[in-house]
């Protein structure tokens, strides 16, 4: 075969529709490669608090499998929190016990919070880190007067937890235990209940468990 001949057949198959449309192709999925590569990856920020029972299972919340309690009813819960920020944060996970009315978020402007809270505890949380604090808790001190249930102590991990005072609605025996995670913000010297997100929308992490108390 002559090199006129070889010239012209390779000729007829560079203008061919078959390798233009190949040729085209393989452009495409390189440039689209080098874009993906050269773009810095993103990931949506959060942070998240789940609660679970004895055993580290999602039941098993209460000591008689329901949730009527009694004083005295021990419960072993683990509160797992998980940092998807970015970056470090100092957290601080609080619990309360509320009856079935009480307004959560509790109060995301104060660094108090608007009920007091029965426990605390601190972590530096690393990022994509996974904090799990154990909660034992029982009900020890309540009474009941004229169709309302007052709770007044509790004992929080070996802490004995005075003067709770939350009052249930009269002939309701419903209460709730909240968990919230709060953040420290160095801009404002305090810890704050909202998250900010990607959104800039307020976002307030927080879970509740249900519970009735019989007196």
């Amino acid at each position: 075969m002559t090199s006129r001949n070889i010239i012209s057949q390779l000729s007829r198959i560079l203008g061919s529709k078959l390798f233009i449309m190949t040729f085209i192709s393989i452009l495409s999925i390189s440039l689209t490669t080098v874009y993906v590569m050269s773009e810095p990856w993103t990931q949506d920020r959060f942070m998240s608090i789940s609660t679970l029972g004895e055993g580290m299972k999602a039941e098993h919340y209460f000591a008689k499998q329901n949730s009527t309690l009694m004083t005295g009813d021990e419960m072993h819960w683990f509160v797992n929190i998980h940092n998807h920020f970015g970056n470090s944060k100092y957290v601080s996970i609080r619990m309360y016990v509320l009856n079935s009315t009480q307004s959560i978020p509790l109060d995301a402007e104060s660094e108090e919070g608007k009920y007091p809270m029965v426990y605390e505890s601190r972590y530096l949380l690393e990022d994509n880190a996974t904090v799990t604090v154990p909660v034992n808790w029982s009900i020890v001190g309540a009474d009941k007067h004229y169709g309302y249930i007052m709770i007044s102590d509790l004992k929080v991990n070996g802490r004995d937890i005075k003067d709770v005072e939350t009052r249930s609605v009269q002939d309701n025996n419903s209460f709730r235990v909240i968990f919230e995670l709060w953040t420290y913000d160095s801009n404002l010297n305090r810890f704050v209940l909202n998250q900010p997100n990607d959104s800039n929308n307020e976002n307030y992490v927080w879970n509740q468990i249900w519970f009735k108390l019989n007196i």
